[in-house]
């Protein structure tokens, strides 16, 4: 599977390099019957147990929902006309300005609890660990001209090295024992760099800050390899016990003896399910 760290993680390589797992997702389906409509969705993940040496792989939940609308219909009239009434509806889809990536119709920049999510117009509150280099892009996710997205490039490369390297631009938030996070970012690879992911990784710590033991890391549902067109990496954390804080991290994985790869990151989202 992977393996995460604070400064990148490391497994089977030369020179300091870490490995990094994935992960699969599933969706559901919809149907109609009878002016009567239903519809419901479900995802599978896969996270990832940071132990003392590295991490191992663990399940993740699921999560399932669904929308049902009625129909409605009139009798006669004394002169024998009939007139049918108006059929119900499922509800309209949810627009918002910064989009709903765990579809709870709330927007997302009212529930996001990292700083600077959006990357409007530069990258400040996001640190670049050792070995990644990071600036602000212009492109931006939605296709806005008034925002942009964070660059991640992971340049950590021995040529005769094995196994992948993880590098990320990390960001701390509070979180404790027992609480449940959506966690989430639309994600750009652009093709040609060789081979690569993008992923959102945790790294759970015992101290406020970000600081003392780690705890585990967890890595979130999807990885995403797909080049050239946005993707979105979306799933839920629990936070084990003993837990005071974590680092959000949007890592660029790539083989060790790569040279480099860079992935674009943008809406990101951390907001504690109630």
């Amino acid at each position: 599977m992977s393996e995460a760290g604070e400064g990148g993680a490391t497994s089977g390589m030369a020179s300091g390099g870490t490995a990094h797992g994935g992960s699969g997702a599933s969706g559901g389906s919809s149907s109609a019957s009878g002016g009567n409509a239903s519809g419901g969705q479900a995802s599978a993940g896969e996270s990832a147990r940071a132990g003392a040496g590295g991490i191992e792989p663990m399940s993740g939940g699921s999560a399932s929902g669904g929308a049902n609308a009625g129909s409605a219909n009139a009798g006669s009239s004394n002169g024998g006309a009939a007139m049918a009434g108006t059929g119900g509806s499922a509800g309209a889809p949810f627009i918002s300005p910064c989009g709903d990536l765990n579809h709870n119709r709330v927007d997302d920049c009212a529930e996001a609890l990292t700083k600077n999510s959006r990357f409007d117009t530069d990258i400040t509150g996001w640190e670049p660990e050792a070995l990644l280099q990071q600036n602000w892009d212009p492109t931006n996710a939605t296709g806005g001209a008034s925002s942009g997205a964070l660059r991640v490039a992971n340049v950590n490369a021995v040529p005769s090295g094995l196994g992948n390297t993880a590098a990320g631009s990390r960001q701390c938030v509070v979180a404790w024992t027992g609480q449940h996070f959506d966690v989430g970012a639309r994600v750009f690879i652009k093709g040609g760099q060789g081979l690569g992911r993008a992923a959102i990784d945790l790294l759970i710590f015992a101290g406020d800050g970000c600081t003392g033991t780690v705890i585990e890391g967890q890595t979130v549902d999807d990885e995403v390899a797909t080049v050239d067109s946005w993707q979105v990496i979306e799933g839920e954390v629990a936070i084990p016990a003993a837990a005071r804080s974590m680092y959000v991290r949007l890592v660029a994985v790539k083989p060790l003896a790569q040279t480099s790869l860079d992935v674009l990151f943008d809406d990101v989202l951390v907001s504690e399910r109630k």
